[in-house]
């Protein structure tokens, strides 16, 4: 309410002496008169508060009194001298300017002068100090026009910054402060000068107006100047730089309409004052172009002590300390050839007074802030530079971290990746007969072994009596068989040594001590007939003797002892796997060979009948390199492609880089044209590329498989795992297996090569939906998940693949039967454990089930009151190896150890470093909690401060006392504001 000390306006007036030399053109001369004194008491009314946008309105009243002890010894306020007639010449000024008065009307003028002229002079008049000081006048609406500056620009009538008596608080070292100078009609710009100043012990710094605010050619303050200099084309003349706040207008100062009212540290307020046309600068023209202060005389060279503005301001209160604003008023004079007194005269900026407005803040005031700010301050400080140095040091500790953690990445990404990345290849040379890669790839380095379960018929009497209407099974196994596995006939391929040709050799052995315990190779097992189900199959396709040699087989088959046969088949392991079995269907079909020789039916048979052994799974594939010829990558120029399968073929003179020409899936026919289905990628599953990681996906020949961390025996291993998406029928990479069954039993009308009644799943881009083909017309057992169609592979033999205990696959395939157990992930996944680094398989279960179709068929006995449709398991195999001690051992030796000694190394250093840098932002976050609760505290004993302060001189200037409480800190106080008496005496302030 009551700014706080003690303030005086202090008036220097430029008296004229002669004014007779101004009316005949001579250089006006002026004599400094003053100081006259006047105490200020400003006081802040009407408060109100508006909370929606946190501001305060106020009304601002000003009470001035004559001080003749601080004004000179003969100056009083009702002192008369002569002045410039201010009025006549703003009436010229506007008669020139405004297009309100008429044309005629400065003749008027001049005539009124020359008749009722009070002084033979009337371009100067005498007027009493005080009445000039204080007339008043009602402020204009509006002072500069709207964007009315350089390029359209408002900033004229910007509104910044507070009015001078009070800043905002925890004020920075360089922070510029901005003022609204109600005088100069504009806010003005504050800039700090450096160094330290003191007032009664108080640290202040000191603030004067800022070039900025001096110069009328920047961007920001030429439309001060063109409001001045309407008639000056601006546009045109000026020249603006985008790096620059400064313009040029050399070329505007040139032009003929320019009146010269634009000078650095000369504001023209003629638009807001009324159209008086007047001017301020600082005293004595300071800081602006010394022509001014040559073209009058009686005025002084200038001296900042006393010409400049200055505002001490007490920084972590923004409170103003001390402060000397300083402004001089001039008037714009220039000749008018309309008044005769006016003919002659100069063109000048005549000066009529400059005032000084001082203040300085009261010694209670100034006893707070430095007791309750400065004094813990320094505390704060102390705290502050034990926080800095700890900072410091800190810092340092965090650069060495941090270099330590820079170490440990660059160890494990740019030092040990290549080495390693070398040692391992060096060792998977596959051209090196001595490297462990070449004597794995030619060998696997442990037993692999290939364990059948079988799918025994337990109720084969009942189930063909009509008694049971299901098969029951009882799943018996492993029977094992020892793989001997080597590569035979391996060779060079390219001149670069990148491509490797071998042929696969597979011969099998049984292994009683891997079998179970009560499981025989020669015991007697009861399956499914699958070659009487395959002949029939054969039949099917052949249109015009099919069904006649159907009904033949039937005949042999239940009447004649030598072809006796029925749905089930028993017979050794041996026998059904690899040595061959001969049902009646069999010695039935070898017969009508013989007996139609010349129909070459024998090219029917599909691989696993032959008729030197009749059918075994095996039939071809054992103790043979036959179908089994590979040519890969070695990896010479990219160890991604090691052992990656580039062609493959039955034979060497047969190799293909992909499977379309087998015959086996339609070419191109995949979803949309897709050949997908005759894709050749993977390796054979003995090896992988070295370097494998978690996101990578592993291919088998066809096989996609998916990914989970591990351990064997100590070495750290990825398990790859197949998804269920790899034998998922509706994706659109499996599309193809699925229509080459399908394809002719829906319509596909638009000739596309898909079904019409096929669409993309809206969800999953890699998906299909078949959810509106016509059910009535689906083979049930096709187009199912996990289940794929292996007959055109197998020679027509109608081989359906599956994976164990038909995992993954539609819940009806087993509810078919009886005695199949639900799945075990574990147990019937197929699994790869691989050493990432070296890509080596240390352990291989590639598990899969054989089924066979079983149609019901009217022309044969067996087959006339089964379901139309059902998918008949024969077995499933697990096809695996696993790594034995001494192969872990030598894996730990050359990879698994020096790796993670080198991992160790490298993320000991990460780890180190990280620490030492964790450690570093641990303590530095208190310490910068500890810089935000600083200033948090400052602002506590700045806000607690100026709170005492406005209590208790508010309480003062009205005669009260401060406080009562016993408590509070005493202070003397001294007010001479009351009752024009001065006041002193002892008060308590109450916080």
């Amino acid at each position: 309410e009551f700014p706080k000390g003690t303030s005086f306006n202090r008036f220097f007036f430029f008296r004229l002496d002669h004014s007779c030399e101004i009316v005949n053109g001579d250089k006006p001369e002026v004599v400094q008169r003053g100081p006259y004194t006047f105490q200020s008491q400003k006081e802040r009314v009407n408060f109100q508060y508006h909370a929606e946008s946190d501001t305060l309105s106020y009304e601002t009243i000003t009470r001035y009194k004559f001080d003749p002890e601080r004004s000179c010894e003969v100056c009083q306020s009702t002192d008369r001298m002569i002045f410039i007639n201010i009025p006549l010449i703003t009436l010229i000024y506007l008669g020139r300017t405004h297009r309100m008065f008429p044309q005629h009307f400065l003749h008027d003028l001049n005539n009124a002068i020359q008749l009722k002229g009070s002084h033979p002079d009337s371009v100067v008049t005498f007027m009493q100090v005080d009445k000039f000081l204080f007339h008043g006048w009602n402020p204009p609406f509006r002072w500069w026009t709207p964007n009315g500056g350089f390029e359209g620009s408002n900033a004229c009538n910007w509104l910044r910054g507070t009015d001078g008596f009070q800043f905002a608080p925890l004020i920075t070292k360089d922070q510029p402060l901005w003022m609204f100078h109600r005088e100069l009609c504009r806010s003005i710009e504050l800039i700090p000068v450096q160094g330290d100043e003191m007032v009664q012990g108080v640290p202040v710094t000191r603030y004067v107006i800022s070039e900025n605010s001096l110069l009328f050619n920047t961007k920001r303050n030429l439309g001060f100047c063109m409001e001045a200099e309407a008639g000056t084309n601006w546009s045109a003349c000026v020249k603006a730089s985008p790096r620059s706040e400064r313009l040029d207008v050399e070329e505007c100062l040139l032009d003929p309409q320019y009146h010269g009212y634009c000078h650095k540290a000369v504001w023209d307020i003629t638009s807001c004052m009324d159209g008086v046309p007047l001017a301020l600068s600082l005293p004595h023209f300071y800081q602006a172009p010394t022509g001014l202060r040559t073209s009058v005389k009686g005025l002084s060279s200038s001296y900042p002590p006393f010409h400049e503005t200055r505002i001490k301001v007490e920084p972590n209160t923004g409170m103003v300390v001390q402060y000397q604003k300083r402004l001089q008023f001039n008037l714009h004079l220039e000749s008018d050839t309309n008044i005769s007194q006016m003919e002659h005269i100069r063109k000048v900026l005549l000066p009529l007074f400059w005032y000084e407005e001082s203040y300085e803040m009261d010694d209670m005031t100034l006893n707070l802030i430095k007791s309750d700010v400065l004094a813990p301050n320094k505390v704060l400080q102390i705290v502050q530079w034990f926080v800095v140095a700890l900072g410091v040091l800190l810092g340092t500790l965090f650069g060495i971290s941090a270099l330590i953690f820079v170490l440990g990445l660059l160890f494990a990404y740019v030092i040990f990746p290549p080495i390693i990345e070398h040692e391992v290849s060096k060792n998977l040379d596959l051209w090196d007969m001595e490297s462990e890669g070449r004597k794995n790839f030619e060998k696997p380095p442990v037993p692999v072994h290939m364990n059948f379960m079988v799918y025994r018929v337990e109720n084969a009497k009942e189930f063909l009596s009509g008694e049971d209407d299901k098969i029951r099974f009882n799943i018996k196994g492993p029977y094992s068989y020892l793989e001997d596995r080597h590569k035979e006939n391996i060779s060079s391929q390219s001149d670069d040594e990148e491509l490797i040709r071998y042929g696969q050799y597979k011969g099998y052995s049984f292994d009683r001590e891997a079998s179970c315990d009560d499981c025989n190779a020669h015991e007697d097992v009861t399956i499914i007939n699958a070659p009487l189900l395959g002949i029939l199959h054969v039949l099917d396709q052949i249109p015009t003797l099919g069904p006649e040699l159907k009904i033949l087989l039937n005949i042999a088959i239940t009447t004649k002892e030598e072809f006796r046969d029925s749905l089930f088949l028993t017979d050794t392991v041996d026998n059904i796997m690899f040595h061959g079995t001969r049902p009646g269907s069999i010695e039935w079909l070898f017969s009508l060979l013989d007996s139609f020789s010349f129909l070459d039916l024998e090219a029917l048979l599909p691989p696993v009948i032959s008729t030197k052994n009749g059918f075994a799974v095996f039939n071809g594939r054992v103790n043979t390199t036959h179908n089994e010829f590979y040519e890969v990558s070695t990896g010479q120029t990219d160890l991604n492609q090691y052992l990656e399968i580039q062609r493959w073929g039955p034979d060497p003179q047969s190799m293909d880089q992909d499977l379309t020409a087998q015959g086996w899936w339609r070419e191109n026919g995949g979803w949309k044209g897709s050949n997908a289905a005759n894709t050749l990628r993977g390796t054979d599953g003995q090896q992988v590329k070295p370097f494998v990681t978690e996101d990578d996906r592993v291919w088998l020949f066809q096989t996609d498989i998916c990914r989970e961390n591990i351990n064997v025996g100590g070495i750290p291993a990825l398990r790859f795992v197949l998804p269920k998406r790899a034998l998922q029928a509706n994706t659109k990479f499996n599309f193809g297996f699925c229509m080459e069954g399908e394809l002719d039993l829906l319509p596909d009308e638009d000739g596309d090569g898909n079904w019409d009644c096929v669409t993309e799943d809206a969800n999953d881009e890699e998906l299909l939906d078949f959810s509106a083909c016509n059910k009535t017309l689906w083979n049930k057992y096709r187009c199912q998940d996990s289940i794929l169609d292996l007959t055109t592979c197998q020679g027509g033999a109608p081989v359906w693949m599956s994976s164990p205990h038909f995992i993954n696959s539609p819940s009806h395939f087993r509810e078919d039967f009886d005695g199949i157990a639900e799945p075990n992930p574990e147990l019937h996944d197929t699994i790869l454990d691989i050493e990432p680094n070296t890509g080596i398989v240390i352990n291989l279960h590639k598990r899969v089930q054989i089924n066979i179709p079983m149609l019901q068929d009217d022309e044969i006995d067996d087959l006339k009151y089964v379901q139309p449709e059902t998918l008949v398991p024969i077995f499933w195999l697990d096809e695996g190896a696993e790594i034995d001690q001494e192969n872990i051992d030598k894996i730990k030796s050359l990879v698994v150890t020096p790796v993670t000694a080198t991992v160790g190394v490298q993320w000991t250093l990460v780890g180190l470093g990280a620490l030492g840098m964790v450690a570093c932002v641990a303590f530095y976050i208190p310490m910068a909690m500890y810089e935000y609760f600083q200033m948090q505290i400052q602002a506590i004993f700045v806000a607690l401060t100026i709170a005492m302060v406005s209590e208790c001189d508010s309480k003062i200037r009205r005669g009260q006392a401060c406080g009562e409480t016993s408590e509070c800190r005493p202070y003397l106080v001294c007010n001479n504001w009351t009752n024009g008496s001065k006041l002193c005496k002892p008060a308590k302030c109450s916080v």
